[in-house]
């Protein structure tokens, strides 16, 4: 197949600004940072530096780094290499101080560009994984259990026995097929995932090296495995060309490679292939069940319908409103060519169980559509924990069925030990009906499947603040906060510990935070209303009621977040009239109110008592008398 023809690598290093250009390796790196940049990009930014000041015609560019044979938009596919590479170095087309345009004659590399002698400087860990002293990962590893002691020798037996399969990058240059490596990098994962001998890496983990792909023996020390799979996607049409590398990490050695140029529709084949060379290379001792889950599972046979999928799957990952609302679109269409899809329907239900809970829509709209969609994926596949996971959420947050949520958990576990989200969701689950020393251990099996996500450690720190052991809470929203100092979720428990404190003023300014980095969910707006109220600034808690309504008139907002906002203000009897809407929309919110500390204000109110018996929890041990247990 046809593909763009990399140019002989300059062996020495090049440097500009704050920036240098490793061309064997691959890397564009500023103040020794590596800076994600696609393949045909960095191609072309390697051959502008190299002849800097010169003017590098749009000829010359295809003649070098396309084949003469190539069937892409040439045109389309420079001039979208030229953005990526500004968007790299933060340059402007207008304003240019490292690429010019040169209407109708090519590109000019402006900046003096330096050849680097000896060896080059340093590499740090890659931003957002490691702090600046490049000491933060190692830290946070060294307490989180399951990661003290590991090593990276072989075993005696010979066998590598761990392995994190990183995201796969994609080199067309079309953003709009990223998609494609993703998938591919994610059902490999879940494939291997299924051999009890090996210890496979969560996504969560492995997609923090998402754009940040380098040395993968300095990322396998870094995720403490003995072997990662690296792997180049190109798609031109129907063409497809999968390249993937098995780095044995502790001999810092390739243990196999493989180049696939394949039509579209052999990629499960590939993916087959894949997983069964791996086994091969990492010597394990598969049991006939094991070589049979192995197998790629083929959910359709539709080409086009699989595709749509991983578009789904791609853009809800995004978490936006707007990025959902496209993967419910794509989910539907893989629907539409395969109505046996499982996958598909279980990526619908998906989509309405985080629109309900997000708050982007109603429960009593987006549940029962859950509920119908999970139901036909376990229709047309009774082994699929995904559907499981989707019923039990719909059984705990919305039916208020507890022991029917608690019996499907369970069967979830059963089916997938490592599924971090239904652990996470069976950890809510946990804490709702008051059971917080199973919680803790649930969001600690957690952690350990996914130690580099934020997600795993705020969710960590709800049991410790239900029973008021701040330290603890704060512990783990630190590493969250280590790891990713933009996730909102984590600045909202720092805003409601500091309520707790007393500390109103902090908690405001946490709030704030939370709202700017969530983009405004409502959630995020009521719990920052209700810390004004609680600071005595009135009048800014009703900007926030004003700002609610204002949304309510185009858009849908939850009852729940006007309680919240009036809890806030000590007025009870507007908390609960709003507190009865929140409950004839079966908000989610609702499920933690026999646990919630914030709600002990107005725990001996009958009318509370009144909503609590109405939900019918099960008899629970009072957190308050729970022993806090060390996470």
């Amino acid at each position: 197949m046809p593909h763009a023809a990399p140019p002989k690598r300059n062996a020495k290093n090049l440097k500009f600004a704050d920036f240098e250009i490793a061309p064997r390796a691959g890397e564009l790196r500023q103040n020794g940072t590596r800076i994600r940049l696609q393949e045909q990009p960095f191609q072309v930014l390697v051959l502008l530096s190299e002849r800097a000041g010169e003017i590098v015609s749009r000829e010359e560019l295809r003649r070098h780094l396309w084949s003469s044979d190539t069937f892409v938009d040439f045109d389309n596919s420079l001039n979208a290499a030229i953005n990526k590479i500004r968007e790299a170095l933060g340059d402007s087309a207008d304003t240019p101080r490292f690429i010019e345009t040169l209407p109708r004659r090519g590109y000019r590399f402006l900046a003096r560009v330096e050849r680097l002698r000896g060896n080059p400087r340093p590499i740090q860990p890659p931003m957002g994984v490691a702090d600046k002293g490049g000491a933060a990962l190692g830290r946070l590893l060294t307490v989180i259990p399951g990661f003290q002691g590991k090593t990276l020798e072989r075993r005696a037996t010979g066998r590598l026995e761990s392995i994190a399969v990183l995201p796969f990058e994609n080199v067309s240059g079309d953003p709009e097929t990223e998609y494609l490596s993703d998938g591919i990098a994610e059902s490999l994962m879940n494939s291997l995932s299924e051999i009890k001998e090996i210890r496979v890496v969560s996504r969560g983990t492995a997609f923090r090296y998402k754009g940040r792909l380098g040395d993968a023996q300095v990322v396998g020390r870094e995720l403490g495995v003995e072997a990662v799979l690296t792997g180049r996607v190109l798609q031109r049409g129907d063409d497809l060309l999968v390249g993937v590398e098995l780095v044995d990490v502790a001999m810092d050695a390739q243990l196999w490679g493989q180049q696939y140029n394949r039509k579209f529709s052999d990629i499960f084949k590939i993916q087959e292939d894949i997983s069964s060379a791996i086994s091969e290379k990492l010597v394990l001792r598969l049991t006939g069940q094991e070589r049979k889950k192995l197998a790629i599972k083929r959910y359709t046979e539709n080409r086009e319908a699989y595709q749509l999928y991983l578009m789904g799957q791609h853009f809800f990952y995004k978490w936006t409103e707007q990025a959902m609302r496209k993967s419910e679109e794509c989910f539907r269409r893989a629907i539409e060519k395969d109505p046996n899809f499982a996958l598909a329907h279980a990526g619908l239900a998906q989509y309405y169980n985080y629109m309900s809970t997000l708050e982007f829509a109603s429960p009593l709209v987006t549940i029962p559509k859950s509920l119908e969609a999970a139901s036909r994926a376990l229709e047309l596949d009774n082994g699929l924990a995904e559907a499981y996971n989707y019923l039990a959420f719909h059984k705990f947050s919305y039916a208020w069925d507890w022991s029917g949520a608690a019996e499907l958990f369970e069967r979830v576990i059963e089916l997938r030990p490592d599924f971090v989200l239904a652990r996470l969701w069976h950890c809510l689950f946990l804490c709702a009906t008051g059971r917080i020393c199973e919680a803790m251990d649930a969001s600690r099996t957690a952690v350990e499947l996914d130690p580099l996500s934020a997600n795993c450690h705020y969710f960590a720190s709800i049991p410790h603040y239900l029973v008021r052991d701040f330290d603890k809470t704060l512990q783990c929203i630190h590493r969250a906060l280590e790891l990713d100092p933009a996730f909102g979720w984590a600045h909202w428990i720092l805003g409601l510990v500091n309520e707790e404190s007393g500390h109103y003023q902090e908690a405001i300014a946490s709030q704030r935070k939370a709202v700017e980095l969530t983009g405004g969910l409502t959630r995020m707006l009521a719990s920052l209303g209700c810390s004004y109220g609680l600071a005595g600034r009135r009048a800014e808690a009703e900007g926030i009621i004003g700002n609610l309504q204002h949304k309510a008139r185009v858009g849908y907002v939850p009852a729940f977040a006007f309680a919240m906002v009036y809890l806030g203000l000590g007025d009870r009897d507007e908390f609960f009239e709003w507190l009865e809407k929140a409950f004839a929309e079966r908000s989610f919110w609702l499920v933690y109110l026999n646990v919630e500390i914030k709600y002990d204000s107005v725990r001996s109110d009958p009318r509370f008592q009144e909503v609590i018996d109405r939900m019918k929890f099960p008899e629970l041990e009072r957190p308050g008398s729970i022993p806090a247990r060390s996470f």
